[in-house]
């Protein structure tokens, strides 16, 4: 009876495509729709990097404090991910000088939310997932293929997987060097490290060997 059971062929269903967005659309248009004159347009700015950049995910966006954000030498944001792991995820120049900006307005204890809401207190997952809907329908007017895309914050992180970077810095891949250095445990870290990045990625080595398993 197992034996039968077991030669019972899994059902076939439809597979839905991923959504993911392209350079003009990330950059043109989406990064370009927060207004920046406002602190909240300021602050959504700099979610919106940090999310397309890093993909970390929405838990882990609004569960980041301003003492998680390191700006020195080997700059990365220091977060608990899926399963309580630590994960540490580096960041490139524009982002480092966006977020050293955003941190100098925000003016928080180490222990203040990041990016917080009206009340001072963490934006929420239906926050977050309204936040990007918001940029995304004003991103459209001027980026027509948005509309027909169903963008989430969920998206947000397959911009890693599908445009790591833009073709001018894909000359060489150097993930399996820093495979070697940080043992391939994170491929989230892995999959968008430059020639530029492996400078730092020897100074991240021992933060990342001393971490808490």
């Amino acid at each position: 009876m197992i034996q039968r059971v077991l030669g019972i062929p899994p059902k076939r269903t439809d597979r839905a495509l991923v959504t993911y967005l392209n350079e003009e659309e990330m950059h043109d248009a989406l990064l370009a729709a927060p207004d920046r004159a406002t602190r909240i347009g300021r602050r959504d700015h700099a979610l919106l990097l940090l999310a397309l950049e890093t993909g970390l995910r929405v838990s882990e966006l609004t569960a980041l404090t301003c003492g998680t954000v390191h700006l020195d030498t080997g700059a990365h944001v220091r977060c608990h991910g899926k399963g309580r792991k630590e994960r540490i995820t580096p960041l490139r120049r524009q982002t480092r000088a966006l977020l050293h900006t955003w941190l100098t307005e925000r003016a928080g204890a180490p222990t203040a939310p990041l990016f917080p809401g009206p009340t001072g207190q963490p934006l929420s997952r239906d926050a977050v997932r309204r936040l990007v809907e918001r940029h995304v329908a004003t991103a459209a007017v001027t980026c027509p293929s948005l509309s027909g895309k169903t963008v989430s914050p969920h998206t947000l992180r397959h911009k890693l997987r599908h445009d790591p970077s833009p073709p001018r810095r894909r000359r060489r891949d150097h993930r399996p060097l820093a495979r070697t250095l940080f043992w391939g445990s994170d491929p989230v870290l892995m999959c968008s490290v430059t020639r530029g990045e492996i400078r730092w990625l020897s100074v991240l080595l021992p933060i990342v060997r001393c971490a808490p398993m």
